[in-house]
Order: C-alpha cells, then structure tokens, then sequence
C-alpha cells in the first residue's frame, strides 16, 4: 500500500520488528510509521488509532493480519480477558 502512495502505519506485537520494517519502507522514501501494538490490549489498539489520526487526521482501511481467540469461543463473543 505504501509503494501505491498510501500513508501507511505498521503495528506489530515486536518493536523491533516494527521499526525495522517501517525504517526500510522510509528509506524508500515511502510515508510509514511503526508503531507498537499488542492486540490483545484494547488500550493499545486505541493508541494506534489515535497516533495515526493525529499524524494523518483520519484512517481509511484496515489490514487486520493478527489474531487472539480463546478455544471453543466465537469471535464476536472474546473479551480481553479471555474468558469469552
């Protein structure tokens, strides 16, 4: 999405991973942020929504590419703690 024009975050559970990723996709000269996120952490998640709208003002798709469910419990009905 980058390389097609978009400004782009990159969240990842992995700091490292996510830095490194954006930091290549810079030096490209593409416009990336890496931010942290562990998705299982609502507070995290709203963090990135916040950081991205307040460096590119809105948010225009998703790429969901993590997961986190709790055996035997459909998705719609997980919460944090894992319970279901």
């Amino acid at each position: 999405m980058a390389e097609r024009g978009a400004s782009t975050v990159i969240a990842g559970y992995n700091a490292a991973t996510a830095k490194s990723t954006a930091d290549a996709l810079i030096e490209r000269g593409l416009d990336v942020n890496g931010l942290v996120c562990d998705v299982t952490l609502r507070t995290d998640v709203y963090r990135v929504v916040a950081t991205t709208i307040e460096r590119y003002g809105r948010v225009d798709g998703v790429v969901n590419n993590a997961q986190w469910t709790s055996p035997g419990v459909p998705f719609i009905d997980q919460d944090e703690e894992g319970s279901g």
